[in-house]
């Protein structure tokens, strides 16, 4: 409770379960880690709280209080890290998670819903925004486009480079710009200079977007 305690005073949190969640203290740190350093890196970042209930077959989920996203963690399912990690592998493994995510499932869990959270702040404009700005930084790095290009070249080149991303990106051959803008914050916060190029780009239109609405800007 004291780590808790100590996350919500540097936050401004409001924390809740947390006094019978039975959660070890090894779990609450990698949960304080994955918020100190975001909101320490984003302080326009507005979160109400974190709260420990029962959410069924999630780890965790993001909702809503008074338009204030909240952390919802499922008790049951952090109380057993051994099956939080074997499902962050699994999605890993599968390329439906951003590569890393199983290296700290806890720490990874609380950044992805951080991102759900920036991914908010941001708006429809940053979704509505994703595609283009795809395409115009694959036109950038992959040289001028001359008569010899089909547009089917083109597509094909830019599809295979916009792949890169985790499989939640996309809804079969459909790009999901809202699931895009919050998979590609989590494998920015957790590989850095490592993540792949179209990640790279939806963060920083994600995270400059969203800072431009806040009252911080």
């Amino acid at each position: 409770m004291e780590v808790a305690r100590r996350l919500a005073a540097r936050h401004g949190l409001q924390i809740v379960g947390f006094e019978t969640s039975g959660l070890v203290e090894r779990t609450v740190r990698e949960i304080a880690a994955a918020v100190d350093d975001i909101l320490g890196k984003y302080p326009f970042l507005k979160l109400g709280g974190i709260e420990i209930s029962e959410l069924g077959d999630a780890a965790s989920d993001v909702k809503w209080k008074r338009e204030v996203g909240w952390i919802i963690l499922d008790g049951v399912m952090l109380a057993d890290l051994a099956k939080l990690a074997d499902i962050v592998s699994a999605a890993t493994r599968s390329g439906a998670s951003v590569p890393g995510s199983d290296e700290r499932p806890m720490y990874s869990t609380i950044v992805n819903d951080l991102g759900r959270v920036m991914e908010a702040a941001a708006g429809p404009t940053a979704r509505k925004r994703a595609q283009a700005t795809l395409i115009a930084e694959y036109r950038r790095i992959s040289g001028p486009w001359d008569r010899t290009d089909t547009l089917a070249q083109i597509v094909v080149g830019y599809r295979k480079w916009r792949a890169q991303l985790s499989g939640r990106c996309f809804s079969g051959p459909r790009f999901e710009p809202r699931a895009a803008l919050i998979e590609a914050f989590t494998e920015v916060e957790l590989c850095g200079d490592k993540a792949c190029g179209p990640a790279k780009v939806l963060h920083q239109l994600v995270v400059e977007t969203a800072r431009g609405r806040s009252d911080i800007g």
